[in-house]
């Protein structure tokens, strides 16, 4: 039996994770939209 083993050597800890489909596309790159504050007064923010 042969296996193939993939050992991730690298973390981020600051990193964000989000699904895919969240990541917009435009000139400049890749994108995604966050929301800034609390729900009465919330500012979507290109991150």
């Amino acid at each position: 039996m042969i296996a193939v083993v993939k050992v991730a050597d690298y973390t981020n800890k600051t990193a964000y994770v989000v699904p895919v489909n969240l990541v917009q596309s435009g000139k400049e790159g890749n994108y995604i939209y966050v929301a800034d504050g609390d729900k009465q007064n919330a500012v979507a923010k290109n991150e």
